[in-house]
């Protein structure tokens, strides 16, 4: 797994879909922060698979995610 530094570092696959989809992106984060009000996007990229899952990561699935990474 590769360690993402910032968003400069991202792989180009990743980089081009954030940047054509950024409207799409910020709908997703925002309706997800009306509905939780607090988190982050999440992304599952699999450049092999050609996917892309995008979700708000909340609280609880942040702090699960974080605890499991450590």
């Amino acid at each position: 797994m590769s360690s993402i530094q910032n968003v400069s570092s991202t792989p180009d696959y990743i980089s081009k879909f954030i940047n054509t989809n950024l409207e799409q992106l910020n709908n997703i984060h925002d309706g997800g922060m009306d509905e939780f009000k607090e988190g982050c996007l999440g992304l599952k990229c699999s450049e092999e698979e050609n996917t892309m899952d995008v979700f708000l990561m909340d609280r609880e699935l942040l702090i699960k995610t974080m605890a499991e990474e450590s």
